[in-house]
């Protein structure tokens, strides 16, 4: 994923009065004509720009002449934001790593020159005083200066960020910045849930030889982003709620972590509130409820469930204790208070998981009485369902884990019993229902033919059961066609009807965003995962729509347009193969087996002693993405040739097709690549990159194995040597834990990069060879290390550090 520019974005509106950003060339500038002035001004550009370049290189002397005093951290005094950051190297502020260009200095204030990492200019006068530093420009010297804190607790801070009113959907963008202070690249990971296409997205993020990342992320909602430090990946993730539209900047420091911006009041309100709430990972919940119980006795359900409704109550009172000493704003009540409703909630759906094991560890012969405590629980087990709210909620983190529970059918839930739905089968639906079903409906895949259509209104129109039955009797072939083609219709609208009915009358859950994530919007994503694109746009708008809520509807209905678009387009590229065999790919020979009058295009490139052929069976592929790959090809195959292996294939096969299993594999020197995986990655060009490793390695002998490492191995080149990696959103993962070496892959090639940095920097090249002659053996870790590989793998685990930048002369 690239760096987003954040120039044009007014993150810190308060700051803006303050900090005045500017360029030092005249307003009237570009309108000079003369014939001296424009000599003149490319005088004064070209001072300008060398004084620049000079100043990039002496940024670092410049900070030797700040005062002790002005280094590290200032808090605004109102907001208890970190909004200034003074370090060696440079400034932070405004979500912006800043350079020092020159330092003036007066009895009474400093003048700052700066420029931003994005080549804008200001000027900070700062005049400093007991732990209090007041900032204004040169510019705006009629303006108040405002003093700024030392440390976060002397500032006067007010807690006044509104509640949000339902529903709480705002489709938006939160912005997310941070800086670190020794670092010099190295990742980061920051994660983000969904709660409507119930998946998670992880970015993982290099940081830059400034020490800053910047990442912005699409939302719907109020969003919790779980962030992995490289400093801390043995720890649990840092917890940062943020709403739709905010920014926040993330400063660590010394081992602390300081937070900047505008959404940095509700991140801290809410911090100390996942404290307290922590349901599943830090708090031991099982151990609490032991120790209100005997000795290995194991909970009822209805102890379980009493004693999770009591410590809702006591997290519920602590949050009104904090509301009324002023420490929270309305916002962060609100959310915290349905936090803890639906972390309760959540925890009350794994009764039989929760307690399934550790209870009879020290009486093995209570085994028994487990299963039989486990069995279906009653239906009043499930009271604590009812009335709760069916919009408001979804800003709270446990809102979505809830419905991930009562959803996911991998979360061992407990669910209340339920009656039978009694649905007819594929083939048998009544001819009645089908009329109701399908004739209100415009874009059916396939479309109603006019027969069709009159033959379920003519069916639609009797009323007299006699006359129903002989007509249906005539006409029997036809209903059973129709029955078995939109057998999909019929569930979309038997299911969610039935499931709302029995939310209403059990739980009094009104139409609403939970019921339309539960019912339609479940069912609806299972259909999509399975490829199901028959399902019609009035499902998501118009007058027979399904959903309450727009946001929902209009998620779900671009998320099938776009699995549309990908089928469309594969379909068109396996119509050209209707007259061939059926390709398997079941043998080598059938993976080399190259014929250009098969294809849509096929080119020769030769360049510099290479030759690529590509190769293309997808009709409209794209002609950019083709050229960025063969330059890709020409930039790395040679560098990679090079360093690794000098006889390696010169002649190599690319082919765009639409039938490879995978999204791309090589064998010999035949490359493969999936043109669907292109529909989603336009910019993974670096895909390129891997894959010919695989062609340079030419590990036949052992057939690529241990393939972890041949993986491994072709990720870490990728890092070395891809040109389009941040692009592409493409990163070695920080290490956390529960990973392993044999994970392969990134994982894998971060643990080579640690090498190569730590231990030998030879050892990949070393490795590769002896795979390429089969002479590879486990001894290779202890006689290039020092350490057996686990061993290593300890040892990696405990620091594994590296600096992106150090490998990229390799």
């Amino acid at each position: 994923m690239s760096q987003p520019n954040y120039a044009h974005l007014n993150v810190l509106p308060a700051l803006k009065k303050k900090v005045k950003l500017f360029y030092p060339l005249p307003h009237n500038y570009r309108f000079l004509k003369t014939r001296y002035l424009r000599c003149f001004n490319f005088l004064l550009i070209s001072l300008i720009a060398i004084t620049n370049v000079k100043s990039q290189s002496s940024s670092a002397n410049w900070a030797s002449e700040l005062p002790a005093t002005l280094k590290g951290e200032w808090y605004h005094p109102a907001t208890g934001s970190c909004t200034f950051g003074f370090y060696d190297r440079g400034a932070v502020f405004e979500g912006r790593f800043w350079q020092y260009d020159s330092l003036q200095k007066s009895k009474k204030s400093i003048h700052l020159y700066l420029t931003s990492e994005y080549g804008q200019k200001a000027v900070l006068e700062c005049s400093l005083s007991n732990d209090k530093l007041k900032l204004s420009t040169s510019s705006e010297k009629n303006l108040p200066k405002v003093s700024y804190f030392r440390f976060r607790e002397q500032c006067s801070i007010k807690h006044n960020l509104p509640a949000i009113a339902r529903p709480g959907f705002s489709k938006d963008t939160v912005y997310f910045n941070y800086y670190s202070q020794n670092a010099v690249g190295g990742q980061i990971s920051v994660g983000v849930k969904s709660l409507i296409l119930s998946i998670g997205t992880n970015y993982y993020l290099q940081i830059q030889n400034n020490g800053m990342v910047h990442v912005a992320i699409p939302v719907k909602r109020p969003t919790l982003l779980e962030v992995t430090l490289s400093s801390t990946y043995n720890k649990e993730p840092v917890k940062i709620m943020m709403v739709p539209g905010s920014e926040i900047t993330l400063l660590e420091t010394n081992g602390q972590l300081h937070y900047g911006g505008a959404g940095s009041l509700l991140a801290l309100e809410m911090q100390p509130l996942f404290e307290k709430q922590h349901y599943g990972s830090g708090l031991d919940i099982l151990s609490l409820i032991k120790g209100k119980l005997q000795a290995n006795q194991k909970p009822t359900p209805a102890q379980y469930k009493q004693q999770f409704l009591t410590i809702r109550e006591d997290l519920l009172k602590h949050l009104d204790s904090v509301k009324s000493a002023g420490q929270i704003s309305p916002l962060s009540y609100q959310i915290g208070r349905y936090n803890i409703i639906y972390a309760v909630a959540d925890a009350l759906l794994h009764y039989t998981e929760k307690t399934k094991d550790g209870w009879y560890a020290e009486n093995s012969e209570h085994t028994n009485d487990v299963n039989s405590i486990n069995a279906a629980l009653p239906s009043d087990y499930f009271d604590f369902l009812k009335g709760l709210d069916n919009d408001e909620a979804i800003i709270s983190p446990a809102f979505r884990d809830f419905v991930e529970s009562i959803r996911n059918p991998n979360q061992h839930t407990d669910y209340p019993p339920l009656d039978n739905i009694g649905m007819d089968t594929i083939g048998h639906i009544a001819p009645q229902t089908l009329a109701k079903d399908l004739l209100p409906l415009q874009h059916l895949d396939p479309p109603l033919t006019a027969s069709q259509r009159q033959l379920l209104q003519d069916v639609l129109n009797l009323t007299d059961s006699a006359a129903i039955q002989k007509f249906v009797s005539q006409h029997q072939q036809e209903f059973i066609t129709l029955s078995t083609d939109y057998y999909l219709i019929y569930i979309l609208d038997t299911v969610p009807n039935f499931l709302l009915a029995r939310c209403r009358q059990q739980f009094g859950w009104k139409p609403g965003i939970l019921t339309d994530i539960l019912a339609p919007g479940n069912l609806t994503q299972q259909f999509l995962s399975q490829g199901q694109t028959g399902i019609p746009e009035e499902y998501f708008k118009g007058p027979n729509q399904k959903f309450s809520n727009p946001f929902i509807a209009a998620t779900l209905l671009e998320r099938l347009q776009e699995i549309k678009n990908t089928s469309t387009q594969i379909s068109a590229a396996q119509a050209m193969q209707t007259n061939q065999h059926a390709i398997n790919y079941n043998s080598e020979a059938e993976w080399m087996d190259i014929h250009p009058e098969q294809f849509i295009s096929c080119d020769t490139i030769r360049r510099n002693g290479l030759t690529l052929i590509f190769a293309i069976n997808q009709i409209g592929f794209s002609q950019q993405i083709k050229d960025s790959m063969i330059k890709t090809f020409f930039a790395v195959y040679p560098k990679q040739m090079q360093a690794y292996n000098k006889e390696a294939a010169k002649k190599v096969i690319f082919v765009m097709d639409s039938a490879c299993p995978l999204l791309a594999a090589t064998v010999h020197n035949v490359v493969r690549f999936q043109p669907k995986w292109f529909n989603t990655n336009p910019k993974d060009y670096d895909v390129v990159t891997h894959e010919v490793m695989h062609i340079i390695q030419h590990y036949q002998k052992n057939n690529y194995s241990p393939r972890w490492l041949s993986e491994g191995i072709a990720d870490y080149v990728r890092q070395i040597y891809g040109l389009h990696n941040v692009d592409a959103n493409w990163s070695m993962p920080p290490l956390i834990n529960g990973m392993h070496y044999t994970n392969s892959y990134r994982i894998t090639a971060r643990f080579l990069y640690w090498i190569t940095e730590h231990k030998d920097k030879d050892f990949v090249r070393v490795v590769d060879k002896m795979l390429r002659d089969d002479s590879y053996s486990s001894a290779v870790w202890q006689e290039r290390t020092g350490k057996e590989l686990d061993q290593l793998w300890s040892a990696y685990t405990e620091n594994p550090q590296i600096d992106l930048q150090q490998l990229h002369s390799y």
